[in-house]
């Protein structure tokens, strides 16, 4: 008579299927590691033709102001912050509500404009001097998905710097990830003053890029960064130096697209900061904001 297992054929078979399981489940792992372990591809494709968007407006609101160095001037509301530059939200074509919400973003152009005083070394310390008369002129379409972009110039002058806002996380570099605050910062360059500017911010990837936080009212300076490595550099956490607390990181905020009632997710980190371009802008069909970044 055959010879029966000691612990029964059942049981190496259950052995044999454990380990078999094993080997799948230990695979699996590793493999899932594999796939989702996010690698950095650097600059993609650096044209302004690529990874464009049509930023939508519902009502375009622009504005033109003076900024006075020599007067300290309270905002007219003082809750107001970068912040509401990016989520305000007007109908479609409705004019007097973008009216009504224009003293406050001449505000908050105004205290980001006097916040330029903040910056040692700065390139263009013209607008540093009380002696000159700062004008900016800014755009923004109102749709609760929001490209606030300014242009502050002295008339006269060649030079002119252009600001963006963008949703940013950030902290300081001796401090944990934890400590990570998300806000809207202004970030603004030195770029050639366009007598026919619109919303256009394009400038150098080795341009200094200067950060200013704008919230409660209060303006601080925060850091500054070569353009490239806040744009065109997707997913990359950049340090900004030379601010009033310290080298800050900052990294972009990343979006979340969900597909199937939330089911399927697709999150994506973009460039912090993202150009805009408005030269061929129709009022007609409210095309031709554009939008690009990666």
């Amino acid at each position: 008579m055959p010879q029966q297992a000691p612990c029964g054929q059942g049981m190496v078979l259950a052995i044999l299927y454990l380990g078999f399981a094993t080997i799948v489940a230990v695979s699996t792992y590793y493999l899932n590691g594999i796939a989702n372990t996010p690698v950095f591809f650097g600059v993609v494709m650096e044209a302004f033709d690529y990874n464009q968007w049509d930023v939508p407006v519902n009502t375009l609101l622009q504005g033109t102001a003076d900024l006075n160095l020599n007067i300290s001037v309270a905002p007219a509301d003082g809750s107001v912050s970068l912040s509401d530059l990016l989520y305000k939200t007007c109908p479609m074509n409705d004019q007097s509500c973008a009216n009504t919400f224009l003293p406050n973003v001449n505000q908050v152009w105004y205290k980001v404009g006097k916040a330029f005083a903040l910056i040692p070394n700065f390139d263009e310390p013209k607008f540093q001097d009380p002696n000159n008369l700062v004008k900016f002129k800014h755009i923004n379409n109102l749709s609760g998905w929001n490209k606030a972009v300014v242009q502050f110039y002295i008339d006269g002058y060649d030079m002119a710097i252009t600001c963006m806002v963008r949703r940013t996380s950030f902290y300081l570099t001796q401090a944990a990830i934890s400590t990570a605050v998300v806000d809207s910062l202004a970030y603004c360059s030195r770029r050639a003053y366009d007598p026919n500017w619109m919303c256009e911010n394009e400038v150098a990837l080795d341009v200094n890029t200067y950060a200013i936080q704008m919230t409660q009212g209060k303006a601080t300076y925060i850091g500054v960064v070569k353009r490239g490595q806040v744009y065109l550099n997707a997913g990359r956490t950049a340090i900004l130096s030379g601010g009033l607390s310290g080298n800050v990181f900052v990294q972009t905020v990343p979006a979340i697209d969900e597909y199937m009632g939330g089911i399927v997710q697709a999150s994506a980190p973009w460039d912090v900061l993202g150009v805009t371009r408005c030269n061929n802008y129709d009022p007609k069909t409210k095309l031709g904001f554009l939008l690009q970044l990666q």
